[in-house]
């Protein structure tokens, strides 16, 4: 009976010896497949077994020293492939400033940072080829001959020439809707104090000038229109640019971009339009 007590308190204590056994194990295991993970740039895989090693042993400084290298170690790599190289050299001599560490990841780092400062030495290159070819450019366009902006050019010289009055605007002008005109779809009048414009068989706005002005072969008219019915009176500014081709005279209402040839009373009477007599007077005044 005492034997057997015997037996059974031996294969206690060897299971608890057994047990006891299991945890550095699991330990050691952890650091010999981190380091090889490491050493075989794997770095994913060494995180994960050197967390699992301080699971085991919440204590253990190498293992958390290694995974402060790893993680910037992996920080630098990301800087290096997104092109943001002081910030890579940055993580990278982090990695050698962590003792009691990995002696496999400071020497990859050591190969990191000498990887990072070639790119940086290459951009920076780059980088002074570009600003030489800016340079280089930019003093081939200073060495260019200037214009003398201060010349006038032909038309402006020939407008310059051209003092234009209110008188070379007044008239009749018609407006095409095709190039052989033999049609006029739109009328207007230049007066002095009344403009229309309008369409072929249609009633005429009437503009009453309250000020004109000129700038070169531009009118430019203040008016007000005649209310119709229980229309308000409108007030506004509108321009008119005048030209003239081979002594055929056109403006053109600059705000819409239409033209208009100027014409005789008579044409305009062809072309079945009818003026009223105070307008025909207001051209001549």
């Amino acid at each position: 009976m005492n034997f057997k007590i015997l037996n059974i308190v031996v294969l206690f204590f060897s299971l608890t010896l057994s047990g006891c056994g299991n945890q550095p194990d699991e330990y050691n295991e952890a650091i010999d497949h981190g380091t090889a993970s490491i050493a075989a740039e794997e770095y994913d895989e060494a995180k994960a077994y050197f967390e699992l090693a301080l699971e085991e042993e919440p204590g253990d400084e190498q293992s958390q020293n290694i995974l402060k290298q790893l993680a910037a170690y992996q920080e630098a790599v990301n800087y290096l492939e997104n092109d943001e190289l002081e910030k890579a050299l940055s993580h990278a001599e982090r990695i050698g400033e962590i003792t009691k560490g990995s002696k496999d990841l400071n020497e990859q780092s050591e190969a990191l940072i000498k990887e990072i400062q070639e790119n940086m030495e290459k951009r920076k290159v780059e980088q002074a080829e570009a600003e030489e070819k800016e340079e280089k450019a930019q003093a081939e366009q200073n060495s260019k001959p200037v214009e003398n902006t201060n010349e006038p050019s032909e038309e402006s010289a020939e407008a310059a020439e051209t003092s234009y009055e209110v008188s070379d605007f007044v008239g009749y002008y018609l407006h095409f809707d095709s190039d052989d005109r033999t049609h006029s779809d739109m009328i207007a009048t230049i007066g002095y104090d009344y403009l229309t414009v309008g369409w072929y068989m249609s009633n005429f706005e009437l503009y009453e000038v309250l000020d004109s002005w000129i700038e070169g072969n531009v009118l430019s008219v203040e008016y007000s229109t005649q209310p119709y019915g229980e229309e308000a009176e409108e007030y506004g500014t509108f321009s008119l640019s005048l030209q003239e081709d081979n002594g055929e005279k056109s403006i053109e209402f600059v705000e819409s971009g239409m033209t208009f040839y100027e014409a005789t009373y008579e044409e305009v009477l062809d072309y079945d339009y009818s003026i009223q007599e105070f307008l025909v007077d207001d051209m001549n005044p």
